[in-house]
């Protein structure tokens, strides 16, 4: 009985292992076999030693002996396993003592962690591919862009490659100062009960910043934003807490907002012709609106209800207009309140015509009313006629229209227009054979 050799634990892209026998004797036969199954062919006994070759499969090898002349058996002594160890990969986990951005002139240090190192592993570090340190650990005062490496050696079984590396890109700051600013959506003149909306605009304020916001000196919210109805006279600031790495301050305020807060005005418009509302035909005439009451934010021109695109300034001129064209300016004012006036104009091909008669007193009262009210008096002329009566809206849009007579040139026609109109100014034109006369009234309901 001889004792079966060999076996052990290689690495999964190694060749094996060999198993053999001791020693052996003439005329026996040998077989290895691996658990329960014969693995090859069996050797002959030579007298000495002998090798069944190099073996790749896990598992417990043995050996039986048998004669030649007699077929009697015999099990050899002792066995052999085979184990294959995994292949590692190894690297190395970098940490620096600042994390982020570094500030000119600091100190970093780095400290290596092995992954798969083996019992002693070994570390080299450089700086930009240049070597700079040996150990565990490396310290040094970082350029913005420098890149440090971190290479390790392992002499851990199976760790192939055996070596590792990581790598860190230094972002090195001067130092900054933090500041925010505010923007205000209108803007500080908010009308009454509409929202305003504060937003900020943070330099320097780090991964993870502080944003508060400060409403007549208590703080009211948190975000980069706020939003809210103010109320007349109210301060709001915008305070960051900065956690900048470079900063050279924690905590910084952006400039106080006062809000002021306003109720609408009705824009009340004037519009005049240059050199008047009575032309010749294919005359330039430039119509000019001036808001004295209130304030004109935008204007829009219209010629009998039709937007002219473009006429968007208190002045428009134009020489292609017809007769009894009506001309509106309409003036958006602060809270997005409508005023607009009209003037009509008289063509002739020769000369210019009168619009109305000097001798004619006609009234609208009352006014202001709540959408019903009395137009009387006298025409220039004292006859029978016919009178058209026509209200229209501030864009231009006819929302009542009569025709009435006028005894010996009196009228006295009482008007109620819809209950549901918004208040704001309306305009009336009253037209007849001999005369043209426009009356601006305004509905408070």
């Amino acid at each position: 009985v001889y004792t079966v050799t060999g076996g052990g634990s290689y690495c999964a892209t190694g060749l094996g292992l060999n198993i053999g026998l001791g020693s052996s004797d003439a005329n026996i036969s040998y077989q290895l076999y691996q658990y329960a199954a014969p693995s090859g062919v069996a050797l002959l006994g030579t007298g000495g030693a002998i090798d069944f070759g190099r073996k790749t499969s896990i598992g417990t090898y043995t050996v039986k002996a048998t004669s030649t002349i007699t077929g009697c058996t015999s099990n050899m002594s002792g066995s052999a396993v085979i184990n294959i160890l995994p292949v590692v990969l190894p690297h190395v986990n970098v940490t620096p003592s600042i994390a982020g951005t570094v500030c000119v002139g600091q100190s970093v240090h780095f400290s290596a962690t092995p992954v798969n190192g083996g019992g002693g592993p070994t570390y080299q570090w450089m700086v930009n591919g240049v070597s700079a340190g040996v150990g565990g650990s490396y310290t040094y005062t970082p350029v913005n862009g420098d890149v440090v490496t971190a290479v390790i050696h392992s002499n851990a079984l199976c760790a192939i490659p055996d070596t590792g590396s990581t790598s860190l890109h230094m972002d090195v700051s001067v130092m900054e100062m933090p500041s925010a600013t505010v923007s205000i959506n209108p803007g500080t003149l908010v009308c009454t009960g509409a929202p305003a909306t504060f937003t900020a605009n943070v330099m320097f304020g780090g991964p993870t910043p502080e944003l508060l916001w400060i409403k007549n000196g208590v703080y009211v919210f948190t975000g980069s934003t706020y939003t809210y109805v103010p109320n007349n006279g109210d301060i709001v600031t915008f305070m960051l807490g900065s956690d900048f790495n470079c900063r050279l301050a924690d905590t910084v305020f952006s400039t106080p907002s006062a809000i002021t807060v306003q109720n609408g005005v009705l824009p009340t418009v004037s519009v005049t012709a240059n050199p008047g509302a009575n032309i010749g035909n294919g005359s330039p005439v430039t119509f000019t609106a001036t808001v004295t009451h209130g304030v004109g934010v935008a204007y829009q021109w219209f010629v009998n209800t039709h937007l002219i695109a473009g006429a968007t300034l208190p002045a428009y001129t134009t020489s292609a207009l017809s007769d009894n064209d009506s001309v509106t300016c309409q003036v958006t004012g602060a809270c997005g309140l409508v005023g607009f006036n009209s003037i009509v104009v008289h063509v002739s091909n020769v000369g210019v015509k009168p619009v109305t008669s000097g001798n004619s007193d006609i009234r609208l009262v009352p006014n202001p009313n709540k959408g019903e009210f009395t137009v009387k008096g006298t025409l220039g002329s004292a006859i029978d006629q016919e009178v058209t009566i026509e209200v229209t809206d501030m864009l231009g849009q006819v929302i009542y229209s009569s025709k009435v007579a006028a005894q010996n040139g009196s009228i006295d026609e009482h008007i109620r227009l819809n209950s549901t109109l918004a208040n704001g100014m309306y305009m009336l034109n009253l037209r007849s054979g001999s005369e043209n006369s426009i009356f601006h009234f305004v509905i408070e309901q």
